[in-house]
């Protein structure tokens, strides 16, 4: 009478951290769609679907038309650390420690070259 269900099974794991959690929301959705008729179980089925595909395709469109741009146009962003004050009390703390410690080895890297 009773259909054994697998311990691997990773819809019994859901439902199992799901009670475990005590994940109201989720306890709560599943509830109400078990409590659906047929025709509204369909429904929701299908509405969930076209979201999905929706999301997919939005997905899909939005990464092709990606513009990467070319070593010439990414140049423009590029920020000298000599041209930056490290004092300058609007930098946070932790991008002054990067820029003093980028500055230290460039006059490391200078007075090497020198002799």
């Amino acid at each position: 009478m009773f259909i054994k269900i697998s311990e691997n099974d990773e819809y019994t794991k859901a439902a199992e951290s799901i009670a475990q959690n005590n994940d109201i929301e989720i306890m709560s959705l599943l509830v109400e769609y078990w409590k659906l008729d047929d025709t509204s179980k369909t429904i929701f089925k299908n509405f969930l679907r076209n979201v999905s595909e929706r999301i997919n395709e939005n997905s899909k469109q939005h990464h092709h038309n990606v513009d990467i741009p070319n070593e010439e146009e990414l140049q423009k962003y590029v920020i000298d650390v000599d041209d930056i004050d490290e004092n300058d009390p609007n930098i946070h703390p932790d991008i002054r420690k990067h820029i003093v410690s980028e500055k230290k080895k460039r006059n490391f890297d200078t007075q090497k070259e020198i002799g």
